[in-house]
């Protein structure tokens, strides 16, 4: 796997994509191999960006610098999920960040981000629970006057109340691992018909940092498989 550091991070109107790997499956933050990005301080905000509250968000899509495999069809999301349901998430989420340099904190390696998710209706697997853990690799960092979501996944951020169609799978390299992540990563997660097209409450549309990104004749056929029109 390729491992670079890069040496600049602008946050701009759109979002900035980076460098790109070969493939591995996204299991936790330590596995994620992503090239450690130099983060880089930015005066001022930007109006065009999403919003949450009023309170400004800054977003960099760092997708393209991590390895994870990508499924393009729903028969290959579906044979690599263990789980598709679809529910709700009770809350808002904990992010945690893993840099080279942990003192400094100027070189971002990883992130992520652990919610609950409400299951309403399951479409494969067996699970006994009510809700599941539902990792995804993005964090939000509020710690300044505005938000900076770091995301090495592609998809939008979880938040509570916004529901979805989930392809899941437990991690293989973890003994007993206590979460699920979205199927090829970005793959994994669908919107409701009723909430299809429609942004969230950050500004995303169909929980894609990029809306040209979202795979609708995948989304087409999953609704149709599963009768979720």
């Amino acid at each position: 796997m390729k491992k670079r550091i890069i040496t600049a991070l602008a946050f701009s109107f759109a979002l900035t994509l980076c460098c790109s790997c070969g493939k591995a499956e996204p299991d936790s933050l330590s596995e994620n191999k992503a090239a450690p990005v130099a983060l880089k301080d930015t005066a001022g905000s930007d109006s065009s960006l999403p919003e949450k509250g009023g309170k400004q968000i800054k977003v960099c899509d760092l997708s393209e610098t991590t390895d994870y495999i990508k499924y393009h069809t729903l028969d290959s999301i579906i044979e690599n999920s263990d789980l598709i349901v679809t529910g709700e998430f009770i809350e808002d989420g904990i992010s945690e960040f893993a840099y080279d340099d942990p003192e400094n904190k100027k070189l971002l390696y990883d992130a992520k981000t652990k919610n609950v998710f409400r299951i309403d209706r399951v479409l494969k697997g067996d699970v006994t629970a009510d809700t599941v853990t539902i990792l995804q690799n993005y964090g939000i960092d509020n710690a300044g006057e505005e938000e900076k979501l770091y995301s090495f996944s592609g998809l939008s951020p979880m938040f509570k109340g916004s529901k979805w169609i989930y392809c899941l799978r437990k991690p293989v390299l973890e003994k007993d691992p206590d979460y699920y992540y979205p199927t090829g990563d970005s793959e994994g997660r669908y919107p409701l018909p009723e909430d299809y097209n429609i942004p969230d409450s950050f500004g995303f549309t169909n929980g894609y940092l990029d809306a040209a990104k979202f795979p609708h004749d995948v989304y087409s056929s999953l609704l149709e498989k599963y009768s979720l029109k």
